[in-house]
């Protein structure tokens, strides 16, 4: 069977495995007025509008104006990435909500989802990123949440990964300079890995949490190594949310010299969002870690 082959009979089981656990399909057109608030996240433009580079806004969208329960898109997103083995500026990209549940039900679904793409069950390992950071640099990274406290920290411990000019550094630029160099590297001793509980200022649309205000009710999953997919227990505050896209909109005007429309549409509808979580996955990623597919894209 060549890979091409595979890589479609992969797809349609994605389709098949979601159809018989009762999600509907929703269709995100994918030129839009807001392509998403990310700053490191660089859309394409048509006319005035963009290319989607997440169907997020409008899925939400139609949990806010239905009464689903169980939604999912699967599709074509788009963002300026530099060309890797695992990066392409066009990407299928599967994301699916669930209403009036906790994040632990995306977790079971993961695990249901891998072992029916596989056909054998897989073991998942679910630790938090205070828990990662302990274990590979023996820091607490939950006491260095300001700007000034991991500011020191670099400099008494990690001097080496400080650029000339660190005058434009946020929190998260120091934060994956450390996850990056010398945590991801080492994720690959764990098979299937579930990281919860990402320190608050990766916040991103996620809820904070009540039990720890210094932790975001988000999560990664991991295949030896390799990030598949982002998940959230979705910010329902549209004051909060605004507020935080305030801050993404200056850092990526300071950093990459360019704005994007506001996301009023988006902000309108969160005030109807029920509670929800949702969880966005790459398609071709997973392709490649379960099927060891040679040629992971179709360009």
């Amino acid at each position: 069977m060549s890979n091409l082959e595979q890589r479609l009979l992969f797809i349609n089981k994605i389709r098949t495995f979601f159809a018989q656990n009762r999600f509907i399909a929703v269709d995100s057109p994918p030129i839009v007025d807001n392509p998403g608030m990310e700053p490191h996240i660089h859309p394409f433009s048509v006319g005035e509008k963009y290319l989607h580079t997440s169907p997020e806004f409008r899925m939400k969208e139609a949990l806010a104006k239905t009464n689903l329960s169980a939604i999912y898109s699967l599709g074509y997103c788009f963002r300026k990435e530099p060309v890797s083995p695992i990066h392409r500026s066009q990407f299928l990209m599967l994301e699916w909500y669930r209403t009036n549940t906790s994040l632990f039900n995306l977790i079971d679904d993961i695990k249901k989802l891998c072992t029916f793409l596989k056909g054998s069950e897989i073991e998942l390992k679910i630790i938090s990123m205070q828990e990662i950071f302990k274990e590979f640099l023996k820091i607490d990274i939950l006491d260095f949440l300001t700007i000034e406290k991991i500011n020191t920290l670099f400099k008494s411990s990690f001097k080496d990964l400080l650029p000339t000019d660190q005058s434009k550094l946020a929190w998260d630029d120091y934060f994956f300079l450390l996850f990056l160099n010398h945590i991801e590297p080492k994720l690959k001793k764990y098979p299937y890995l579930v990281i919860t509980d990402f320190p608050a200022p990766l916040c991103a649309l996620a809820e904070i949490s009540e039990i720890d205000k210094r932790v975001a009710k988000r999560f990664e999953f991991y295949i030896e190594g390799i990030e598949i997919a982002n998940a959230f227990y979705e910010l329902r505050d549209p004051l909060e949310q605004g507020f935080r896209f305030k801050k993404y909109e200056e850092q990526k005007m300071r950093d990459y010299k360019y704005s994007l429309p506001w996301p009023n549409r988006f902000l309108e509808n969160l005030e109807h969002l029920p509670k929800s979580v949702g969880i966005a996955l790459g398609v071709e990623r997973l392709f490649g870690q379960l099927v060891n597919g040679k040629e992971i894209f179709w360009d």
